[in-house]
Protein backbone atom coordinates (compact mmCIF):
# COMPACT_ATOMS: atom_id res chain seq x y z
CA UNK A 1 0.00 0.00 0.00
CA UNK A 2 1.19 3.21 -0.74
CA UNK A 3 0.48 6.48 1.39
CA UNK A 4 0.30 9.29 -0.19
CA UNK A 5 -0.07 13.01 1.32
CA UNK A 6 -3.18 14.97 0.82
CA UNK A 7 -2.10 17.58 -1.13
CA UNK A 8 -0.26 14.85 -3.42
CA UNK A 9 3.22 16.18 -2.49
CA UNK A 10 5.45 14.60 -0.55
CA UNK A 11 8.74 17.00 -0.07
CA UNK A 12 10.80 14.74 1.23
CA UNK A 13 10.90 12.47 -2.67
CA UNK A 14 12.18 14.93 -4.65
CA UNK A 15 15.82 16.66 -4.08
CA UNK A 16 14.16 19.89 -5.16
CA UNK A 17 11.71 19.76 -3.11
CA UNK A 18 13.98 18.67 0.45
CA UNK A 19 16.00 22.00 -1.16
CA UNK A 20 13.13 24.50 -0.84
CA UNK A 21 11.97 23.11 2.41
CA UNK A 22 15.29 23.24 4.08
CA UNK A 23 15.43 26.63 2.63
CA UNK A 24 12.21 27.59 4.09
CA UNK A 25 13.51 26.24 7.55
CA UNK A 26 16.47 28.25 7.48
CA UNK A 27 14.02 31.22 6.62
CA UNK A 28 12.15 30.39 9.81
CA UNK A 29 14.46 29.91 11.94
CA UNK A 30 16.71 33.15 10.65
CA UNK A 31 13.60 35.17 11.92
CA UNK A 32 13.83 33.74 15.19
CA UNK A 33 17.62 33.92 16.00
CA UNK A 34 18.07 37.23 14.15
CA UNK A 35 21.54 37.24 16.59
CA UNK A 36 23.41 34.70 14.06
CA UNK A 37 24.37 34.89 10.41
CA UNK A 38 22.32 33.57 7.93
CA UNK A 39 24.80 31.42 6.88
CA UNK A 40 25.79 29.46 9.72
CA UNK A 41 22.09 29.09 10.20
CA UNK A 42 21.99 27.29 6.82
CA UNK A 43 24.55 25.34 7.85
CA UNK A 44 23.49 24.20 10.67
CA UNK A 45 19.88 23.02 8.91
CA UNK A 46 21.99 21.11 6.55
CA UNK A 47 24.51 19.34 9.35
CA UNK A 48 21.51 18.40 10.66
CA UNK A 49 19.63 17.15 7.91
CA UNK A 50 22.29 15.24 6.41
CA UNK A 51 23.29 13.58 9.58
CA UNK A 52 20.04 12.40 10.04
CA UNK A 53 19.61 11.67 6.66
CA UNK A 54 22.63 9.38 6.65
CA UNK A 55 20.70 7.07 9.34
CA UNK A 56 17.52 7.42 8.92
CA UNK A 57 15.49 4.32 7.45
CA UNK A 58 12.15 6.62 7.16
CA UNK A 59 12.92 9.84 5.71
CA UNK A 60 9.14 11.26 5.77
CA UNK A 61 9.88 14.09 8.54
CA UNK A 62 13.69 14.69 8.48
CA UNK A 63 13.48 18.61 8.02
CA UNK A 64 11.23 19.13 10.55
CA UNK A 65 13.71 17.06 12.39
CA UNK A 66 16.48 18.88 11.17
CA UNK A 67 14.57 22.49 11.78
CA UNK A 68 14.15 21.12 15.42
CA UNK A 69 17.50 19.94 15.74
CA UNK A 70 19.03 23.09 14.43
CA UNK A 71 16.60 25.17 16.51
CA UNK A 72 17.93 23.26 20.12
CA UNK A 73 22.02 23.69 18.59
CA UNK A 74 21.06 27.75 17.91
CA UNK A 75 19.30 28.00 20.97
CA UNK A 76 22.00 26.29 23.12
CA UNK A 77 24.44 28.29 21.12
CA UNK A 78 22.46 31.55 21.64
CA UNK A 79 22.89 30.72 25.92
CA UNK A 80 26.45 30.53 25.78
CA UNK A 81 27.06 33.98 24.59
CA UNK A 82 24.81 35.27 26.83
Amino acid sequence: MTITPANHFDREAVHEHVDRALDDAVTHLAEHFMEFDRALIQRMVRESYDALAERALVHQHLVTLAEHRAWLRLDDLRTSHM
